[in-house]
């Protein structure tokens, strides 16, 4: 009987214990860390308030968890290498970029020329790029290949390839006030760049 006791007991606080560890689980994974980006910022800086911001939209993007949002003070950010988008979200989780203020300027003016220097690549999927002017690529402003991802209120010009392309597979994405201009590639004098462009595999 004490040993039926005894097990009944063990259990019960087992049951307890099963319990509180599914609720501080659930405690830690709602809470969602933000970023902060500025061109006056450094990448040593915690990054996650307005004041210790960080200086790179690629440091930010590589700390970024499903639901975090990527905040870009206003100012011109001078880029030479593509921002991957490779993550996996879900659509109550997006991994977001926006302003924090103003029209934040992202600058490919100095990549080179090439079919590989793309401003921001999209392969992963629940991305959000929101009020952004990106310019110069040295070839697409927005390549993407994934899927459920959304472009909204954004302006793409001057890129030396199609200012937005979905290529490989890309697919369920969504293009909302986007604007893409004065887009340019030298190598074929301008017939391949187009404003926007749904093409190759997909």
């Amino acid at each position: 009987m004490k040993l039926k006791k005894t097990l009944s007991l063990f259990t019960s606080l087992l049951m307890l214990l099963c319990l509180f560890s599914t609720i501080n689980i659930k405690e830690v994974s709602a809470a969602t860390i933000n970023y902060y980006v500025a061109p006056n910022g450094s990448d040593s800086n915690v990054g996650t308030s307005k004041t210790k911001p960080f200086k790179t939209i690629a440091k930010a993007v590589s700390q970024a968890k499903s639901g975090s949002t990527i905040y870009l003070a206003s100012g011109t950010y001078n880029v030479t290498s593509t921002i991957k988008l490779d993550k996996s979200n879900s659509s109550s989780a997006y991994i977001t970029i926006k302003p924090l203020s103003g029209t934040p300027v992202i600058d490919f003016s100095n990549q080179p020329y090439a079919d590989s220097s793309r401003g921001f690549q999209i392969s992963g999927s629940y991305y959000k790029i929101s009020g952004l002017k990106i310019v110069g690529a040295g070839d697409n402003g927005i390549y993407i290949t994934g899927k459920n991802n959304k472009i909204e209120k954004c302006t793409i010009t001057k890129c030396r390839d199609t200012g937005l392309q979905i290529s490989n597979g890309g697919a369920n994405n969504t293009i909302s006030n986007v604007t893409s201009t004065y887009n340019y590639d030298p190598k074929t004098q301008g017939e391949n760049a187009d404003g926007f462009a749904a093409k190759l595999s997909i």
